[in-house]
């Protein structure tokens, strides 16, 4: 016999969602006895709440305007959604107060365009060399899940000679040493979880 403490699926939707929210807020409590960190578990809740009372009227308005849910759009702007959702929620958790908090928030809505132009995006922490590194790392990232749609990567590596596969691991491990904790940009910071 199954043990459901909280009902599981096996309850109404309101039970549900009420479920959902109690397991994200002990999530945040978990990670830190502050209201930020409630917060930052109770928000990811209502991310999940939201997202099963509207799944029929998404399907409704899908059908509607003839969405594909498999085209590449559709999944681009779920995960688009999905991160900014998420970042938005890591507000609450990395900040010290609610206060600080909302703070932030309300400066997200101030930009200055010369910011792309001016250095100020190398003045927040990352030197030049790990921002044209984290650019360079964001654009292989792409731009191996594109080449993934379209063809099997794992397979047309495999087929390759074994000099092109251990310089490509070579590559590897040298981009590791380089940018890794071994690299000239290295810093030591604390782990996210080092006082836990």
């Amino acid at each position: 016999m199954a043990y459901f403490p909280l009902g599981g699926s096996r309850c109404s939707k309101l039970r549900r969602c009420l479920n959902v929210l109690i397991v994200f807020t002990v999530c945040g409590f978990w990670h830190g006895a502050s209201l930020t960190f409630l917060f930052w578990g109770l928000l990811h809740g209502i991310y999940q709440d939201i997202g099963l009372l509207l799944e029929p009227l998404k399907e409704r308005v899908r059908e509607a305007l003839r969405i594909n849910k498999h085209s590449v759009g559709y999944r681009i702007a779920q995960i688009a959604i999905t991160f900014l959702l998420v970042n938005f929620a890591w507000i609450f958790f990395r900040a010290d107060t609610m206060e600080n908090a909302f703070l932030l928030i309300g400066n997200m809505f101030r930009f200055d365009p010369a910011v792309l132009w001016n250095g100020a995006l190398i003045q927040l922490g990352l030197t030049e060399p790990e921002f044209i590194a984290a650019i360079l790392g964001v654009a292989s990232v792409l731009l191996v899940d594109i080449l993934k749609k379209r063809i099997d990567l794992s397979a047309a590596f495999i087929r390759r000679n074994v000099v092109v596969r251990w310089a490509a691991y070579l590559a590897a491990v040298l981009i590791l040493v380089l940018f890794g904790v071994y690299g000239s940009e290295y810093s030591a910071q604390n782990f996210i979880y080092f006082q836990f």
